[in-house]
């Protein structure tokens, strides 16, 4: 099918080149450009930190090897106050933003161990009633993730993610968000697992398998799936304390994994599970004291109990994607297809000396840039990357984005990284199926001089 229509798709493009240019899109493009970006391996993590505090802790062993086992490399990047009105889906009315909506790339990759992420609340006086929101685009809704730690000097809030995408600081907007009920209003305390070990040889990771609330009507997001790991003293040790923080009350399953090693930068052991997984019952906490979580009074105890450790991952963890190309550019379009929802989008990028990179042409005949993921109708996190191989040639470049084919309107990001550190995040949504004569959807245009 899709060679099929490209001897189409290839005459209209050239048609198109030669007589007109590349199209423009009538949607407006913000070609300001800002955040933060630094690149890790499999064999090397490490940490990238804004100077507002936002940062992300990248474990070694966190980003799975290639396909032929090599370390690989992952770009990562921090885009500080992303405009909520960009975003497919605003925060629920009952929450208000502290601070900023942050964006953490790359989105839709799934990471082989879990990364840490800090969030900045300073602005705050109390982490009281404060929650990290995540956009989970699978799902198409924002989730209050548990709380790992709170950073007592910075008033940074910590948690645990196997994905990025955009984050935020919340509280409840009014007391009435909770709930209405008299008996929500006298116990709408979020509450807190702690798990403490006696070794200092393992980073402790605590995984929700099943939740039941005690208050399903105030609406929760389901938090299947969803885990902490453990924090780690300045000089790399793990702490003997894992606590899982600002969670509902109920009765959660817990599934508890550890990894072995010497500090949180060296690569780590095998994974190992214990076999039985624990029945925690969470109610409020009694007190929240300050900015550091040892502080807070009324956690519930996790204890390990009838069950032996084994090798392997917990049961719900994701598969972790396997990485792509990156260079000193990198363009990488990413959408979520389901089998009843697929839409083929595709990436282009066309340069100077009739350079035209996509899924026909997948290295530009300089050798300085190619195209290393095709994604078409599979489910999942859909991704369409290009990347520089080699110095790029002077002169004007355009990315665009077409709709091949599938179900539209598709939401769309392109994140674009130019110099290997300056990043920009496009956000969009696909509208028709391109045909012969359907222009491509302008992204950005840049120079290289």
């Amino acid at each position: 099918m899709k060679n099929f229509k490209l001897i189409f798709l290839v005459v209209t493009l050239v048609a198109m080149l030669m007589l007109q240019g590349c199209p423009e899109s009538s949607n407006p493009v913000d070609e300001s450009e800002g955040g933060k970006v630094e690149v890790f391996r499999t064999d090397q993590g490490g940490s990238l930190k804004t100077t507002g505090g936002a940062e992300i802790m990248v474990p070694t062993g966190a980003i799975a090897p290639k396909g032929d086992g090599s370390s690989g490399a992952v770009s990562f990047s921090i885009e500080t106050n992303v405009n909520m009105s960009d975003l497919e889906l605003p925060l629920p009315s009952s929450y208000k933003l502290i601070g900023s909506v942050y964006g953490y790339g790359p989105a839709n990759f799934v990471f082989a161990e879990p990364l840490q992420i800090y969030l900045p609340a300073g602005s705050e006086s109390t982490p009281e009633g404060l929650s990290i929101a995540w956009y989970n685009d699978s799902n198409k809704e924002w989730v209050l993730l548990p709380i790992n730690d709170v950073d007592e000097v910075g008033k940074r809030l910590g948690t645990s993610v196997m994905e990025l995408g955009y984050f935020a600081v919340v509280k409840p907007s009014i007391a009435s968000s909770i709930g209405k009920k008299a008996e929500i209003q006298n116990d709408k305390r979020v509450g807190g697992i702690k798990l403490t070990t006696n070794s200092s040889d393992y980073y402790y990771t605590m995984t929700i398998i099943a939740v039941t609330y005690k208050y399903p009507e105030i609406g929760w997001p389901d938090l299947v799936g969803y885990n902490v790991s453990t924090g780690s003293y300045p000089t790399g040790g793990p702490l003997p304390v894992t606590r899982m923080g600002n969670i509902p009350q109920g009765t959660y399953t817990i599934e508890v994994s550890r990894v072995k090693r010497g500090t949180f930068m060296q690569l780590p052991g095998e994974r190992e599970t214990y076999t039985n997984p624990a029945l925690v019952t969470v109610g409020g906490f009694t007190s929240v004291g300050g900015w550091g979580m040892d502080s807070w009074t009324g956690w519930s105890e996790l204890n390990l109990s009838g069950g032996q450790w084994r090798t392997g991952d917990p049961s719900n963890w994701p598969k972790p994607t396997v990485p792509f190309g990156t260079g000193q550019f990198q363009a990488t379009l990413t959408w979520v297809n389901s089998g009843s929802n697929w839409t083929d989008l595709d990436l282009h990028l066309i340069g100077p000396n009739g350079m035209h990179v996509y899924f026909a042409d997948e290295v530009s005949s300089d050798g300085s840039v190619m195209l290393d993921v095709d994604w078409i109708d599979e489910p999942g996190n859909a991704v369409e990357n290009i990347f520089s191989t080699n110095l790029m040639p002077k002169g004007e470049y355009k990315v665009y984005v077409m709709v091949f084919d599938g179900f539209v309107p598709k939401p769309y990001e392109v994140r674009i990284i130019r110099q290997g550190s300056i990043v920009k995040t496009f956000r969009g949504s696909a509208t028709k199926i391109s045909d012969w004569d359907d222009d491509m959807i302008h992204i950005q245009t840049f120079r290289i001089d």
